[in-house]
């Protein structure tokens, strides 16, 4: 119908829109522990925080598509790697940092954590994100790759279940006078590998994962 009326588009119709789209960001932001942890729009985007206007607070910012901004998607894991460098190193690693080095499509930091609410995927949303390479139809990567991750989370999200049931045994334990200096080492312990295992997973080596 656009296109019938000649009707270009034009920020006077798209306006509220964009709006909408602004203020949606800026509300998973402030949900997320990015928000927590006070990392702001600049840190990821470029732009003045201290500037009080949209023009100056914008200054040096150019679009997401444009090869030069620290959101373009072979960027994103040296903007991301700033804060989380441990999580860099390991996804350097993984074949699919060598697809997005080569300037090939291929999942960097904001496919699995969506960016403005930077949440860890479920394990059942696997095979849809996964999925979009990794699937018999399209032939681009190994198929079973999903259903493969999905049931290797799905342990690590088990370990971080017990951990948390133990550490509430303990609590109580404390609570009614027993020692549990030697159960909370262990709990301590369980607690280091399951971070380890976070930055290990931005390898993408299920190996490491099946022992």
């Amino acid at each position: 119908e656009h296109l019938e009326k000649n009707v270009t588009c034009s920020l006077e119709c798209h306006e509220d829109r964009m709006r909408q789209l602004a203020t949606a960001n800026y509300q998973e932001w402030s949900d997320s522990v990015h928000a927590l942890k006070e990392v702001t729009c600049e840190k990821c985007h470029d732009g003045e925080p201290k500037a009080a206007d949209k023009g100056g607070a914008h200054k040096g910012i150019v679009e997401r598509t444009d090869v030069k901004s620290p959101v373009y998607y072979t960027n994103v894991p040296a903007t991301c790697g700033k804060c989380h460098s441990k999580e860099l190193q390991n996804f350097e690693s993984s074949k699919h940092y060598q697809k997005l080095e080569a300037l090939k499509l291929a999942p960097t930091c904001t496919t699995c954590h969506a960016p403005h609410r930077f949440t860890v995927l479920d394990p059942e949303e696997f095979r849809n994100f996964c999925g979009n390479c990794h699937s018999v139809y399209k032939k681009v990567a190994p198929y079973d790759i999903p259903v493969k991750a999905e049931y290797l989370m799905g342990g690590v999200n088990k370990l971080k279940f017990n951990i948390d049931m133990v550490n509430d045994d303990i609590f109580l334990a404390k609570k009614n006078g027993t020692d549990v200096s030697q159960a909370q080492k262990h709990a301590d312990n369980a607690l280091g590998t399951l971070g380890n295992l976070a930055v290990l997973w931005h390898e993408f080596n299920l190996s490491h994962f099946e022992v």
